[in-house]
């Protein structure tokens, strides 16, 4: 159980911070939660603290084993960041080919996961600055995701099973090139030209008022305020429509989705239940985000070529931005 340790990159061991983790079934959920646990105090670790993390070098003897946890996870802070593969390991112990080329381009620390099918890459990006308008986090087409600190609020299972064993080095301007081929959302729309507006970003004050007086703001406000008999009873739906919509009118800030959702009457405690080495509340904005195909783009107004069209556009801003909350709710089902 120990030789995962030892296996790890020097960097890890010195720096890394580290929990516990359990497979835990959650109500309705066919497939086991790998649920993070502070090894101090055995309650639930939050991805995002790290007092409720434990420096890895006090755990060169721990059998995790033996005081019932299913593995040890890594948590992502500082400059320590991961790419986590999914299903690129065949019953044959054969590697995909996104997954040879993305190992050839980091050339750093890499080892199988714990279900044997996955490969994690852990690196150094210090002070890297990820868009999250631009790229994904987590693109679920192919079974890629990227853990970077300050953009995503998750931890990664370590097994010490390294197929790459060596330290940790900065991979800054590699994993932009991974980000360039893999993670690019799509870009929509014919060719346009960006006429000046001020450049004024609304305060969460001002974008829920421009959002309630909305084509679909009548919707918009009563999933706002806690009402989801639209839904069924059904809250996981509403809290996951409410994000779709958000998703738009934040322009895919995670942070001002979060914060304005605190802030509605669907909040609940179980928008902090930790999920998956997340949460359930960051699970579901990162699935809005990745089903956002549109978002309201107040800073500048992207009109047709021709001028004589700019006041037309802009004055059907409201009524255009339902197809895109539409088309992005379409692509999104239930956590």
């Amino acid at each position: 159980v120990m030789d995962y340790y030892n296996n790890l990159p020097p960097h890890v061991r010195q720096y890394g911070l580290a929990c516990g983790w359990q497979y835990q079934f959650r109500p309705g959920s066919e497939k086991p939660a790998k649920v993070p646990i502070d090894i101090r105090t055995g309650n639930p670790a939050n991805p995002s603290d790290q007092t409720t993390f434990i420096p890895l070098s006090e755990l060169t003897n721990f059998d995790y084993k033996k005081y019932g946890y299913d593995g040890i996870g890594l948590g992502i802070f500082g400059n320590i960041c991961a790419i986590d593969i999914d299903h690129c390991v065949d019953a044959n112990g054969k590697y995909s080919d996104m997954a040879i080329d993305i190992i050839n381009t980091m050339q750093s620390y890499a080892e199988i996961s714990p279900s044997d099918h996955g490969i994690r890459i852990l690196f150094l990006a210090t002070n890297f600055d990820f868009d999250k308008n631009k790229y994904y986090i987590n693109n679920q087409k192919i079974g890629l995701e990227v853990y970077v600190a300050g953009a995503t609020n998750k931890y990664v299972s370590l097994t010490g099973n390294a197929i790459c064993k060596v330290d940790l080095v900065e991979s800054g301007e590699l994993l932009q090139i991974v980000l360039d081929k893999y993670m690019l959302r799509p870009q929509h729309g014919d060719p346009t030209v960006q006429l000046p507006v001020p450049s004024i970003i609304p305060d969460d004050t001002a974008l829920l008022e421009k959002a309630c007086s909305a084509a679909n703001g009548d919707k918009f406000s009563a999933l706002y305020s806690g009402d989801t008999s639209e839904y069924g009873g059904d809250d996981s739906a509403a809290d996951m429509a409410m994000c779709n919509m958000l998703a738009f009118w934040t322009g895919r800030n995670a942070e001002q989705m979060d914060r304005l959702f605190r802030q509605s009457g669907l909040m609940r405690d179980k928008w902090d239940r930790p999920t998956g080495g997340s949460t359930y509340g960051q699970i579901t904005i990162e699935k809005a985000i990745a089903g956002a195909t549109q978002v309201y783009t107040p800073k500048i107004a992207t009109v047709a070529k021709d001028p004589v069209a700019y006041n037309a556009a802009t004055a059907a801003e409201s009524a255009s931005s339902i197809e895109g909350i539409a088309s992005s709710a379409a692509a999104n089902t239930q956590i």
